[in-house]
């Protein structure tokens, strides 16, 4: 009975001692730690938050397509576009068509090229359409297709840009000598013949 007596006075001791927060052995957490916790989880999280976002930011492509690519010219040096192309016959022009030549893109059935003045309101200079290779040659294009670079005064920016279509459209827009209204004339296009891929190049030329 005395053993009985002894054996349970020292359990309960032993229980009281695990349940008193003061007593050295046992660790509670205490409001700081829980809180700085709680504050490095939510660092972590809202990092691999942000993370996430610039990855998805940096794999989109703000216009939508998908890019064509290896765009070349040999007559296109150093951002300069040859004087030959051009309509400034005092400098050599003779008005011929720069080549233009890309990479084939996966499904398309043809391709549009066109060729604007940024710096005269997209003043469209050249308009291929319907082209089934990946290469439109120096001088090839007519002149109710093309009319060269022959900017009033300064220097002007000319780009070329390339739209691979699945299809053919009902018509191509835009009139050559009239402004180029990308998004509405992008819009038409995809629409009609659904662009695949678009890309571009651009270079300078000046009158001077």
């Amino acid at each position: 009975m005395k053993r009985l007596l002894i054996a349970s006075v020292l359990a309960a001791t032993l229980l009281l001692s695990a349940c008193n927060p003061n007593d050295p052995t046992t660790t509670v957490p205490s409001a700081a730690e829980t809180t700085t916790a709680a504050e490095t989880e939510s660092v972590e999280t809202t990092t691999a938050s942000t993370e996430e976002t610039s990855v998805s930011e940096e794999s989109s492509d703000p216009t939508g397509y998908m890019p064509v690519e290896g765009i070349e010219s040999p007559n296109l040096k150093d951002s300069v576009w040859d004087d030959v192309i051009s309509g400034v016959q005092i400098k050599g022009g003779e008005e011929k068509n720069p080549e233009i030549s890309w990479k084939p893109v996966e499904g398309a059935k043809e391709y549009a090229v066109y060729m604007i003045d940024t710096d005269a309101g997209n003043f469209l200079h050249m308009k291929a359409c319907g082209i089934t290779e990946t290469k439109i040659e120096a001088g090839s294009l007519g002149v109710k297709e093309y009319v060269g670079p022959n900017p009033p005064e300064g220097t002007h920016n000319y780009q070329v840009i390339i739209y691979a279509l699945k299809d053919t459209p009902e018509t191509y827009p835009g009139t050559k000598a009239a402004p180029f209204l990308r998004e509405k004339f992008e819009k038409r296009l995809d629409e009609s013949a659904t662009i695949l891929a678009m890309g571009s190049i651009s270079g300078t030329y000046s009158a001077n």
